[in-house]
């Protein structure tokens, strides 16, 4: 068993230093100023680091141009996200950020993700500089008791935007949290509105979740502190369901699933059973073709005979090579005892090393 460790460890190390340093290149143009375009690849980061910089191929070349905000107008994706620079005022000094273009109209609204990712909401028209929709939540104590306070200073900011549309002002009481579709629709809804002979411009479109269907099979070797009947490594077979939601990260993917041993063991008094476990993952899985280095934590409710079900935290450093809708998927998971629901279990300190291959559907 050291020997196949030893062995993975090593091909995951030989591939995650050019994993890492490869980018997510989609096809887009960059605006120098809003009438000359540049056509290449883009690379496609999360939310926050393509408010910050645009690293750029052009077409015919391989080498990367990296653009600050105060250097360029703006860039598209051919298929995607529209970013355009703007400056705002922030901790008392005006900074510049690429941000996400979302609707072109009577008013225009945009999204800057922080560092921490949340999302913000800017607004502007042909007169106003951009201002941010300010929402904020937080947990007041009165009394001794605590109690949730909202407050919504972007309601008096749209209703001063929007004076000229009296009927506007109810939707903007009902809004609540900003989000991009709220904002899209109020600004589709205001326009239609306010100047029904121009088109409204929607750049950014509807996100959907994206799932992944995982089919897969894996050996374990069970500690030997556990003392299990059953074969000890011992095959496991099943499926697990990834769910990604764009608007957090087009990289990160929560799972659920369902593992159960091809064999059964004796759990006493002539009883067979078979050992199963149901993950909870979160995990890394870069969208593109090719080669790349994928990790995945979680939880696992683990039941490996009728006294002794428990709670395992674990960690899987993997492999995939993606064909496009179909990716092929090899790991190491390691697992490690966390929460017993039998007192004074035996799996207390126990450990299971698995090495397993599936077979990844790109369902959407």
């Amino acid at each position: 068993m050291s020997r196949i460790l030893f062995l993975f460890l090593v091909l995951c190390a030989f591939f995650i230093q050019p994993t890492i340093a490869q980018k997510n290149f989609k096809d887009g143009h960059i605006l120098v100023n809003e009438t000359d375009t540049l056509y290449g690849q883009i690379e496609d980061a999360n939310y926050y680091k393509n408010s910050i910089l645009c690293n750029f191929k052009e077409r015919g070349t391989d080498t990367v141009v990296s653009y600050k905000p105060e250097e360029i107008y703006g860039y598209r994706f051919e298929k995607g996200k529209f970013y355009i620079s703007k400056v705002i005022q922030e901790e008392g000094a005006r900074k510049a950020y690429f941000f996400e273009y979302l609707i072109d109209g009577e008013l225009d609204f945009y999204l800057l993700q922080n560092e921490g990712r949340v999302n913000q909401y800017y607004v502007a028209n042909d007169t106003t500089e951009l201002q941010k929709l300010v929402y904020e939540k937080q947990t007041v104590t009165v009394n001794g008791k605590q109690y949730e306070k909202v407050s919504k200073p972007y309601t008096y900011l749209l209703k001063s935007l929007t004076v000229d549309v009296p009927e506007m002002q109810e939707s903007i009481n009902q809004m609540n949290k900003p989000d991009y579709r709220k904002v899209i629709k109020f600004g589709t809804t205001y326009h239609g509105i306010a100047c029904p002979e121009q088109e409204c411009l929607v750049y950014r479109k509807k996100n959907k979740l994206l799932y992944i269907l995982e089919v897969g099979a894996d050996t374990r070797w069970f500690s030997k502190k556990l003392d299990v009947e059953g074969e000890n490594p011992s095959p496991f077979v099943g499926a697990i369901i990834h769910i990604n939601n764009p608007e957090f990260s087009e990289k990160s993917y929560f799972g659920i699933g369902y593992y159960q041993e091809v064999s059964t063991s004796n759990q006493g008094e002539g009883v067979q059973k078979s050992r199963f476990k149901i993950p909870v993952t979160y995990g890394y899985i870069p969208p593109q073709k090719g080669v790349h280095f994928i990790f995945s934590g979680g939880i696992n409710y683990n039941e490996i005979g009728e006294e002794m079900p428990f709670i395992s935290m674990s960690v899987a450093p993997g492999i995939k090579v993606d064909m496009g809708k179909l990716y092929l998927k090899t790991y190491l998971e390691m697992d490690a005892f966390l929460v017993s629901f039998v007192p004074n279990s035996d799996a207390l300190g126990y450990y299971i090393t698995s090495i397993g291959a599936s077979l990844n559907y790109k369902l959407n």
